[in-house]
């Protein structure tokens, strides 16, 4: 069954210095993008997330990232065939934002993204999986909040 993901962009950024949110080595969020790709699943952005990660990728490749060239260019490949990423509308807003704690809500556009698609999200952003968490937003909405190595379980 094909699974459908969105990638925080803390995700993408990490996969690309082929770090964990410590600054170690580590290669989950890199292992975990290829896999997506590669087992035939699919990515979903719309267009705030994906001029992110271009930015956000774009900037660590001028600064003499190896990796991030890679990244990129297993996005743009990706992104050329039908079914890998798919790039959704920005999302409304939908009726529960207000109980969304104050500190996660610069993260509302992946948030309205997850809801309106109903794709998993896979973030290295504890703070925010435990605030929708605990505002009941993931029961509300039946939202799938992984970590990288839990999101690499499920493939």
């Amino acid at each position: 069954m094909t699974q459908r993901f969105i990638l925080d962009e803390n995700v993408v950024i990490l996969a690309q210095k082929v770090e964990d949110d410590s600054g170690r080595h580590d290669i989950t969020c890199l292992r975990l993008l290829t896999q997506i790709i590669q087992i035939c699943h699919t990515l979903v952005v719309d267009p705030i997330l994906w001029k992110k990660y271009q930015s956000q990728l774009s900037g660590l490749t001028s600064s003499g990232s190896p990796v991030g060239v890679g990244v990129l260019r297993l996005l743009a490949n990706a992104s050329r065939t039908d079914g890998k990423i798919v790039v959704e509308p920005d999302a409304d807003s939908f009726p529960d934002e207000a109980r969304i704690p104050p500190d996660s809500l610069d993260d509302l556009p992946i948030v309205r993204l997850t809801i309106a698609t109903g794709a998993s999200l896979v973030t290295t952003d504890q703070a925010l999986i435990d605030d929708l968490r605990g505002c009941g937003l993931t029961t509300t909405y039946g939202l799938d909040l992984w970590s990288p190595d839990e999101a690499i379980d499920t493939l």
